[in-house]
This record gives structure tokens, C-alpha cells and sequence, in this order.
């Protein structure tokens, strides 16, 4: 038999584990808010969007300035496979490490500008 109420730890977050629900967060770390920008220096080969800042969500914009798409996505991402930003677009993510995304860029020079918290 399953415990009613058992908390689970995993990377800093709390979750709260009971009969008929999957998880509950609980207890969440106090997190700074960061901010960043990221550009693609050579069209077609995708950067890191930071270098390890731990989150719980991140938002995402394209600059407005942009010529071309950004593509958004984990390691592999491509214009082929990536989540598409046009100019100004955005996209949030709840993730727990902002290095786990990685964006590429139609045009050299294009980026994004980011907040996580």
C-alpha cells in the first residue's frame, strides 16, 4: 500500500505525493529573478541560453530587431526541429536550469533576450 503523504525531494523542489495525485509542489526555493540576452554569432549553430542559471520558469523573447526565426529547443534543436519564434514572439517554459535550452537563428546576429525566475 502506497504512503497517503510522502515528500520526494528532487533538484530543490519539493513534491508532495498522496493517493489519486500524480504530485504537488510544495515548499518551493526562493529563486532570483535573472535576466539575460543570447545571440546566434553564425547562422545555423545553436548556443546555450546561459551557462547554468537555475530557474522553475523562464520566458522568452525574439528581439524585435530580428531579420529571421529563432528556433528554441534542447540540444539538438535546428531549424528543422525547433520551436519557432518570429520577431518579438515569446515562450515560456517551466524548466529548473535555463543551460538546458538552446536556441539557433536563421540569420546571424538574431537572439533573444530572457528572464528566469
Amino acid at each position: 500500500m502506497p504512503t497517503p503523504d510522502a515528500d520526494v525531494e528532487r533538484d530543490d523542489i519539493v513534491w508532495r505525493r498522496s493517493i489519486g495525485v500524480d504530485r504537488t509542489r510544495l515548499n518551493s526555493p526562493a529563486i532570483n529573478p535573472t535576466s539575460g540576452a543570447t545571440a546566434v554569432a553564425v547562422a545555423g549553430t545553436r548556443v546555450a541560453l546561459s551557462t547554468g542559471v537555475r530557474c522553475q520558469r523562464i520566458m522568452i523573447r525574439a528581439n524585435v530587431g530580428n531579420a529571421g526565426n529563432i528556433y528554441v529547443g534542447g540540444s539538438t534543436v535546428s531549424s528543422a526541429n525547433g520551436y519557432i519564434l518570429d520577431a518579438a514572439s515569446t515562450l515560456e517554459l517551466w524548466i529548473g536550469n535555463a543551460n538546458l535550452i538552446y536556441i539557433d537563428a536563421a540569420v546571424a546576429g538574431d537572439g533573444v533576450t530572457w528572464l528566469a525566475v
